[in-house]
């Protein structure tokens, strides 16, 4: 029996959607390290005493767009460790934003943001997340995580549940192309030639102390960004294609709800379409947002990432016959 780890249901991201939009900001305060990140950004109080981070990225919308649409993607996939977001207008005459002022802020009026879920049982400094052992053996090897490893080692329930969170991290990650999470710490290890950076903290990932469910933070490089950067003609991106598929063939051990959701969308003609729609039926704001190049990239390649992954998952499966 494998013990879950509970995230959000989509009804419950759907009500906190729907309560963040009609919720007056209360307070907005500069971002830190450890709240929201980067300048530009702000942390936000709203008057239920929500926590949330404002991403402002004006004028690389982009990031913006490739945020919310990676949220919508996870709800798609069945993935329920992605924090809810939704879009908002900067404007002081709405009421979301009345008596704020933004001087301090230097946002621009008009701009579309995004709101994002704090979750509230983590701490950066105490909820960092190394990658398993079992998968760092794989990912050297270069020889999967299967129910045969599984069978002949020590692993309890709850560490099994884990693992399974890692294989819809590494299916997410391929199919949003992040290059921010587990690849930039493969980027670091080639750029430092130094292997060992791979087996240190990972960027964006956060473990919840009680519940042990890992957290997916800051997607704001998928499906747009990242596309663009990894199918760039010039640069260095090309080698994050290389890294999100050595770590995706480290495992075989996928959740069987996400496995049928990845093959919904690797056989629907048009996926990018299916995902866009889907997100408009639930953030109308999305429609605001200029489709550049990098929108073009990803309507271009994602129907191809969907297939791959989907064509290890295959592999996968003919491994276990094996076996059995």
């Amino acid at each position: 029996m494998i013990f879950s780890f509970p995230g959000f249901s989509l009804s419950e991201q759907a009500d906190w959607v729907n309560r963040i939009r009609k919720q007056k900001v209360q307070e907005m305060r500069q971002p830190e390290w450890q709240k929201c990140g980067r300048p530009k950004n702000a942390f936000i109080i709203t008057e239920d005493g929500s926590w949330l981070c404002g991403r402002y990225r004006h004028p690389q919308t982009k990031m913006v767009q490739g945020e919310v649409l990676s949220f919508y993607l996870s709800q798609l996939l069945g993935i329920d460790n992605v924090p809810s977001v939704v879009l908002t207008e900067v404007n002081e005459t709405l009421p979301q934003w009345q008596d704020i002022n933004f001087r301090n802020f230097t946002w621009e009026s008009g701009t579309i943001i995004a709101l994002i879920q704090w979750i509230e049982q983590l701490d950066l400094r105490l909820s960092r997340v190394k990658i398993p052992f079992l998968i760092l053996e794989a990912y050297r090897s270069q020889v999967p995580v299967t129910e045969a490893t599984i069978l002949n080692s020590s692993v309890s329930c709850s560490e099994l549940s884990e693992l399974y969170q890692w294989g819809n991290l590494f299916i997410f990650d391929y199919l949003t192309g992040n290059y921010d999470r587990v690849a930039s710490m493969q980027d670091g290890a080639m750029q430092d030639k130094k292997p060992s950076v791979i087996e240190e903290n990972i960027r964006n990932l956060l473990q919840g102390a009680k519940t042990h469910k890992l957290w997916l933070i800051d997607n704001e490089s998928g499906l747009l960004d990242a596309y663009e950067y990894i199918y760039s003609q010039v640069g260095s991106g090309k080698n994050f294609i290389k890294f999100h598929q050595d770590m995706l063939q480290t495992m075989c051990i996928f959740e069987e709800k996400v496995v049928t959701n990845v093959k919904k969308l690797a056989i629907d003609p048009t996926p990018h379409l299916t995902l866009e729609m889907y997100a408009l039926q639930n953030e109308p704001l999305i429609k605001k947002f200029v489709k550049g190049r990098a929108y073009q990239v990803f309507t271009n390649r994602f129907s191809e990432r969907l297939n791959e992954v989907q064509n290890w998952i295959d592999h996968c499966i003919d491994l276990t016959n094996k076996f059995r």
